[in-house]
């Protein structure tokens, strides 16, 4: 029922398959959490969904090309393990917001999120 549900999510084939979601900004240091994702969570034939999340539409369009441009770095990856990468520039009002309907709408596995600072989670 669940796969049913997630029909309209675009070039995923969801059957036999974990989704992995990784909400990333572009920049050094989430270059180590995507990385680390792909070399410690996804196995092979996984799908991996980057998420960057904007405030505004227009950040949004401007953010696309250099989060295609950023992925492009992991292509040796994705492509040893058949790994589907697939990026998402998101707008909305709250990073969590877009994340938990990011991953109900493909019905993710895991979730990895980076922190900033060292400090407990609530």
């Amino acid at each position: 029922m669940a796969l049913e549900k997630n029909k309209n999510v675009d070039n995923v084939n969801l059957k036999q398959r974990n989704i992995v979601l990784v909400g990333i900004k572009i920049d050094e240091s989430d270059k180590e959490i995507l990385q680390w994702t792909l070399e410690e969570v996804a196995e092979n034939g996984d799908c991996v969904v980057v998420v960057h999340f904007c405030s505004t539409s227009r950040r949004a369009l401007k953010n696309k090309s250099s989060l295609d441009r950023y992925l492009e770095l992991y292509s040796e990856f994705y492509s040893t393990k058949k790994i589907e990468l697939k990026g998402e520039v998101l707008k909305g009002n709250s990073v969590q917001g877009v994340l938990v309907k990011e991953a109900k709408r493909y019905n993710a596995m895991s979730i990895v999120v980076g922190v900033k600072h060292q400090r407990k989670l609530r």
